[in-house]
């Protein structure tokens, strides 16, 4: 056997509830579903039906409340006389009294003095056996919130969202607006507790309330059931930034250049006023603002470097209220290495040719592993330094090297396409005359 009483919350009298039995066995088979078995609870509870906001106030607004009245009493279970009392509590809060009613017929309740602009409010009502000596309570209906509405503003729209906590079901909703004081016209009808009300103007104000139409299952309570949120209001702004533009890149090794364009995407707000050009070297000195360009601009923008273009680029919209998108996605530039050494060199101090260093320009180079040998293969220079600068003495400190011809392996170290990535290097070697006085 099963008792169910929702989770000690009570089951609505007004609603018919279905159950199936399927049974578990030792070697965690399921059986199949019983049959199907529906029912309601006999109603000799009242039901409620309406948590209304009638007048939106800080502290004189109103909340119409409504509920049906027992109509399967048992006298003899339950003698009157009787009494409803109407319970309110905060959202949070604890439930108070409200007004109580002696009458069975008496099923409507105005509550005044309310905060209905900032709060949601809880109500119940309490039934009561009246007899003379002790007094009992028969029963408590559910409890049914007043629906509240919040609305967010956005670039010429206004989002509009509800939240509700009711026993009966609400199918639909009526967003209305004002459209001169006092005057709301319906705008749309939504299954969904959330609306978005766009083609609005910045900067101007907008009043709205929400209705829900809803019901019971059983029909002799009141169909539909209609219910208003308070009002409130809210003024678009410009706060949402542009999508994140598609990126293009075209680099030009030879002429040491890299083209960067995009394409604005108006799937999101359509106002972008500038693209930002995002650009970080390959040497991983972080990342800078490159320039800022109208998003309207025909000619793309080329970047030259002054001895590399190797690095990675993103761009972001900007609209015209400041308002700065997501990054595009990424595009990296390889290097473009050039690295050339000559075959030789005449350190005898005229000032012209007397040290030996790579071939300007050079460009993408990190480092490199420069190893010089003579002809007997003894090292008399190396160095790490891309300039090389060898002066022809051993180890630019010793006596001077004889002249002849000299070895060298040099691994070269290029930039990497991007900060994290790690470039093999690749090796040179050959032969350096060494020549002194004619």
């Amino acid at each position: 056997s099963f008792i169910d009483d929702n989770g000690g919350a009570g089951l609505a009298p007004a609603v018919q509830y279905c159950y199936m039995v399927t049974a578990f066995y030792p070697d965690g088979a399921e059986s199949y579903a019983s049959v199907e078995f529906c029912g309601r609870l006999v109603r000799d509870l009242p039901v409620i039906t309406n948590v209304d906001v009638v007048t939106t106030s800080s502290g004189n607004g109103e909340i119409y409340v409504a509920w049906g009245k027992p109509t399967e009493l048992d006298p003899n279970q339950t003698p009157g006389p009787y009494r409803y009392v109407v319970q309110r509590a905060s959202l949070n809060g604890v439930f108070t009294d409200a007004n109580a009613f002696t009458n069975l017929d008496d099923t409507t309740f105005t509550d005044s003095g309310l905060n209905t602009r900032d709060s949601v409010y809880r109500y119940r009502i309490q039934f009561w056996n009246d007899l003379p000596g002790p007094i009992f309570q028969i029963g408590t209906t559910q409890t049914a919130h007043s629906i509240f509405l919040s609305v967010n503003p956005g670039d010429e729209k206004n989002r509009l969202s509800w939240s509700e906590n009711v026993p009966w079901t609400n199918s639909s909703y009526v967003v209305y607006r004002e459209s001169s004081p006092g005057i709301f016209d319906s705008i749309g009808i939504t299954s969904a507790t959330q609306y978005i009300d766009d083609s609005l103007q910045n900067g101007t104000a907008y009043c709205y309330y929400v209705k829900s139409v809803g019901a019971y299952q059983d029909t002799g309570l009141v169909d539909p059931i209609v219910n208003r949120s308070q009002q409130t209001c809210a003024v678009p702004v410009d706060n949402e930034p542009p999508c994140p533009p598609t990126i293009f890149n075209g680099p030009n090794c030879v002429a040491l250049l890299d083209t960067i364009s995009w394409v604005i995407i108006d799937s999101c707000a359509s106002d972008a006023e500038f693209v930002n050009v995002y650009f970080s070297s390959a040497s991983g000195d972080g990342t800078y603002l490159l320039l800022q360009v109208s998003s309207s601009s025909a000619s793309p923008f080329i970047y030259s470097g002054e001895n590399s273009i190797a690095g990675c680029y993103y761009i972001t919209a900007v609209d015209s209220n400041g308002n700065e998108g997501l990054p595009s996605d990424t595009v990296c530039t390889g290097p473009c290495p050039l690295y050339i050494l000559p075959n030789s060199f005449s350190p005898d101090g005229n000032g012209k040719n007397d040290i030996f260093h790579p071939i300007y320009p050079y460009r993408d180079i990190q480092r490199v592993d420069m190893r010089i040998f003579n002809r007997w293969g003894d090292p008399v220079f190396k160095t790490e330094d891309p300039e090389i600068g060898w002066n022809g003495k051993r180890d630019n400190a010793g006596p001077d090297s004889p002249e002849g011809v000299y070895f060298y392996v040099c691994k070269v170290f290029e930039i990497p396409s991007g900060p994290t990535e790690v470039a093999e290097p690749r090796t040179l070697n050959g032969f350096i005359h060494l020549i002194r006085g004619n």
